[in-house]
């Protein structure tokens, strides 16, 4: 299958970012890195169907992309009193006809909530955008055909919303946070691809309810639900905090994964932290080579739960 990435960006330049060597900071990602920061703003949900998309603005509400619609230099901040009753990303990218461009963007809503999350579930092409206060920053599964055929370069989550209990699920305990959660797709490792992100998989100690342990939590959540497997690659990336940073220890047999060059928090190092930094079930097809320990460059080994 063919894939098209669109990639539109007008007037300026970033600032020098070598993709997997240059970490991103609130500094180099999400809004005003390529331009100016958005003032214009946008009330209400922005239905986008043209590759030229959305520039340059602030939007008070959702963004839904259908078609070859994309966003670039952008504020997405979901409405001032979210009246959202089922799960919602703030960037809805499902219904795009190839890979939506979302770029430089920062993704944040303006009154949190626990059915309130990032950008997914599909089709989309992330590029150095800044997320916080989220539910979850990414979601992606495809409950029909299995692919999901997205990627996620360069870009920063942080700073979750927990909620106990977990309104938006029956009342359990608490939000289960992940900076990127994946249910399900084909067993091809090139449908879901990120390189050189940063991943914190920490709870907000200014929105939500504050947490008071550090349980229900990662940088990347792979819990097979609506495929029999999941597969991805992730390369060159920073992860650190969660429970177990890298969790998949709930991957299946029809799933590959491959995991290389990463660089992870040392279990013990930060409190409240990881127990665990890479874990990937012993059942699944996985490569797990060249992934060292942030602080002191140690190898990290593979857990299989």
């Amino acid at each position: 299958m063919a894939i098209r990435i669109i990639v539109r960006r007008g007037p300026g330049a970033a600032p020098v970012f070598s993709l997997g060597t240059t970490e991103p900071v609130a500094s180099n990602t999400g809004a005003g890195v390529i331009r100016a920061y958005p003032t214009i703003e946008l009330n209400g949900d922005q239905t986008v169907t043209t590759p030229l998309g959305i520039v340059d603005r602030i939007i008070n509400g959702r963004v839904i992309i259908t078609g070859d619609g994309s966003i670039e230099n952008c504020v997405v901040r979901g409405e001032v009193s979210p009246t959202y009753t089922t799960h919602t990303q703030l960037v809805e990218t499902s219904n795009a006809s190839s890979r939506a461009y979302v770029g430089y963007c920062d993704i944040s809503p303006q009154t949190p909530s626990a059915y309130i999350s990032g950008i997914g579930n599909k089709r989309f092409y992330a590029y150095r955008c800044k997320m916080w206060h989220n539910n979850d920053d990414f979601g992606l599964f495809s409950t029909t055909d299995g692919i999901v055929n997205s990627r996620i370069e360069g870009c920063l989550t942080y700073d979750m919303a927990r909620f106990a209990p977990d309104y938006a699920n029956n009342n359990r305990a608490e939000t289960h946070n992940d900076n990127a959660q994946l249910q399900g797709n084909i067993q091809d490792p090139t449908d879901i691809v990120m390189v050189g992100n940063s991943f914190i998989g920490r709870h907000s100690q200014t929105v939500g309810t504050l947490p008071t342990a550090h349980i229900q939590i990662s940088a990347i959540m792979i819990s097979v639900n609506t495929q029999a497997g999941c597969s991805g690659t992730w390369d060159r990336n920073w992860m650190r905090g969660g429970a177990y940073t890298f969790n998949a220890g709930g991957a299946s047999a029809s799933s590959t994964l491959i995991v290389t060059d990463n660089r992870f928090e040392r279990p013990g190092t930060i409190s409240p932290g990881n127990t665990k930094a890479l874990v990937i079930a012993s059942a699944a097809t996985r490569t797990a080579t060249g992934n060292t320990y942030i602080d002191n460059g140690g190898t990290v080994p593979v857990n299989a739960g």
